[in-house]
């Protein structure tokens, strides 16, 4: 299973400023945990327009920082909505959840990256 955020992308987006990337992430981390209330929300009330809308905040928040799983599924989500096809909707909601709680673990991803970066290369 790919890793929940593609670190070196990131990273790259971000000129290459690791501490940056990782403010990134966390306020991504934030506000998707405020968004995903949100889309509950909008669930509970059958609202298809809203879950369009803050499923396609959500993808476009996940594609700028590389977190691909979470911005296929929330563009599913979005496609279902759009077309008030809401049945799979708690389903991918679930799936959406899931790919948040990997996110978890990006920290890790973070500290293995600055020290990959930061360390001397191995005499042959």
């Amino acid at each position: 299973m790919a890793d929940p955020v593609d670190m070196q992308e990131l990273v790259a987006r971000c000129m290459g400023n690791v501490e940056f990337a990782e403010r990134v992430l966390a306020k991504f981390r934030a506000r998707l945990d405020e968004d995903l209330l949100e889309l509950e929300k909008a669930v509970r009330a059958e609202d298809a327009p809203g879950i369009a809308r803050v499923a396609h905040r959500i993808k476009g928040a996940a594609a700028n920082v590389a977190a691909h799983g979470l911005r296929e599924r929330a563009a599913g989500i979005e496609e279902r909505a759009a077309a008030q096809a809401l049945a799979d909707v708690t389903r991918l909601i679930d799936e959406l959840r899931n790919e948040r709680l990997r996110l978890r673990d990006t920290s890790s991803l973070v500290a293995s990256l600055v020290s990959a970066s930061s360390s001397p290369p191995t005499a042959g």
